[in-house]
């Protein structure tokens, strides 16, 4: 199906502009389609692989949203990267520079911290429009960078309370904002790992410890959001016994009118990893019917749990099971880790062999190659991994000659394909076959311009002027600018009634 002709139909508007930002970002990678099958990672609070398939219709995402089925904003975002031919070259920058808060004044007490977190971030208004969200956000970003400081640095049980205050106050607000952007989201991420390092570094009694653990559990269940997730196991020392006993009887409580169930189950995995008991954590994680993000999970639990060598045996049977299945890649991972660790340098070399053949992309090439590199085993790998890529994964194998530096064998695998490879792309290769032969990119410059042109959109405008820019460069090196000036002239001519595309060719210098 058009998947972002239908987005509206699977997801509501709230989760549709959630992942359009993160598309926007650049959180969207590794994404590979296989016929009607798209699949990709989006790296969020985790890394979670989705998985489209058009011709029934169906998708998958390992996101605590995504389990239950339902057509989550990772998802949308896959859909979207993909209809603009793939992940981003550039993505954002989101990370926080906490050096930034370091002049801060160090004597300001928790008290004045807790009325500036009810200033700053107790919700003012009863909804919130983009532009209102966004300086809901910037306003908070201060406090939050403080918050962080304090919890790194000197946490104590009232800091806690603190820091408990604004992730409550910045969800209300939230779940009333248009956080398109995804700043107030981010922020209560950062909030919410405040909130662990502190609880890591306090000493509480029993009363607070209880508290804590109510709290917790109220954040997870109470039915105000379902898209934050804290895990009890991550505070097993703060709340100790009585607090985890406490939890698990709230959990046990929970109707299931009160909480969707794979937040439930969620639950009491991280309880089954606590109990360090591995009959417990695999009777909770492997299913029936078996998936590989199941299989993914129980690895996961019983190395949180400390059993190394039997989650090294699960992972090994989950890819022995679909080794074509892009769910496998974090099974591989952990697999050639543990080789690695091991010294068994050409048994990570095989992993990563057999995962390329059965996985083929740009990801997982070079994924392999960096191993086979270490092992000794590349030159004679490369020869047969090379048109595997190339048969694959064509706008991949383009990337791959670049980064080799083979720049006159990129361009020729680029003229054989050259509509399934990106803008980005034929930029870099712009920049480098113009050193090398300037005439022979005058007629993709032309193609590329008449595509952007098509659709009357100031945004066209912008990429076609910018590539006639460069196109200008191109021909005045191959002593043809006569010939580009006659085809901008024809370009001026056709379009002559669309002003806003003469403006933008006059901004370039045109």
């Amino acid at each position: 199906m058009p998947w972002l002709d239908g987005l509206h139909d699977l997801a509501d508007s709230r989760t549709v502009e959630r992942g359009r930002a993160y598309a926007e970002r650049g959180h969207v990678v590794e994404v590979v389609e296989n016929g009607d099958r798209l699949s990709a990672v989006v790296r969020g609070t985790d890394d979670y692989r989705v998985e489209l398939v058009a011709a029934t219709e169906s998708w998958f995402c390992d996101c605590p949203v995504g389990v239950t089925g339902a057509f989550c904003k990772h998802c949308v975002a896959v859909a979207i990267a993909a209809a603009r031919g793939g992940p981003r070259d550039d993505p954002d920058d989101t990370a926080v520079d906490l050096a930034r808060y370091d002049d801060e004044p160090a004597d300001i007490d928790v008290t004045t911290l807790a009325d500036e977190v009810a200033q700053v971030f107790r919700p003012r208004r009863r909804s919130y429009d983009y532009t209102q969200a966004n300086a809901y956000a910037d306003e908070a970003e201060a406090t939050v960078g403080r918050l962080e400081n304090r919890s790194r640095e000197t946490a104590s049980p009232e800091l806690l309370t603190v820091v408990q205050a604004a992730i409550d106050h910045a969800v209300r607000a939230i779940l009333r904002s248009d956080d398109s952007s995804g700043a107030q989201g981010s922020q209560i991420e950062r909030l919410l790992d405040a909130h662990r390092s502190a609880a890591a570094h306090v000493g509480l009694d029993r009363k607070a410890a209880t508290k804590l653990a109510e709290w917790l559990f109220r954040f997870m269940f109470d039915g105000r959001q379902d898209f934050f997730v804290v895990d009890i196991d991550q505070y097993a020392d703060a709340v100790g016994p009585d607090g985890i006993d406490l939890y698990r009887r709230l959990l046990d409580n929970v109707g299931d009118d009160q909480a969707p169930g794979s937040a439930v189950r969620h639950a009491r995995g991280r309880l089954a990893i606590l109990s360090r008991d591995p009959d417990e954590i695999i009777a909770h994680f492997d299913v029936d019917p078996p998936h590989l993000v199941h299989v993914t999970d129980l690895v996961s639990a019983l190395d949180d749990a400390g059993y190394t060598d039997l989650a090294t045996e699960q992972a090994r049977r989950g890819v022995a099971a679909d080794p074509g299945s892009p769910f496998v890649a974090t099974l591989v991972d952990r697999l050639v880790e543990d080789a690695q660790r091991h010294g068994a340098l050409d048994e990570a070399a095989r992993l990563r062999g057999d995962d390329f053949r059965h996985r083929p992309s740009t990801a997982t090439y070079a994924a392999f190659e960096r191993v086979a590199i270490d092992a000794g085993t590349w030159a004679a790998e490369r020869d047969q991994a090379d048109p595997i890529l190339a048969a694959a994964d064509p706008r991949g194998w383009v990337s791959t000659l670049l980064r080799r530096g083979e720049s006159g064998a990129a361009w020729a695998a680029a003229e054989t394909l050259p509509e399934r490879i990106g803008l980005d792309l034929w930029r870099r290769l712009f920049r480098a076959q113009v050193r090398i032969d300037p005439a022979s990119t005058l007629p993709h410059y032309r193609r590329l311009v008449d595509e952007a042109v098509v659709i009357a959109d100031r945004r066209n405008y912008q990429t076609a002027a910018r590539l006639l820019r460069s196109m200008r460069d191109a021909a005045a090196k191959a002593n043809r600018s006569a010939e580009f000036d006659t085809y901008l002239a024809s370009l001026r001519d056709r379009y002559r009634r669309r002003r806003a595309f003469d403006d933008e060719l006059r901004r370039c210098g045109l």
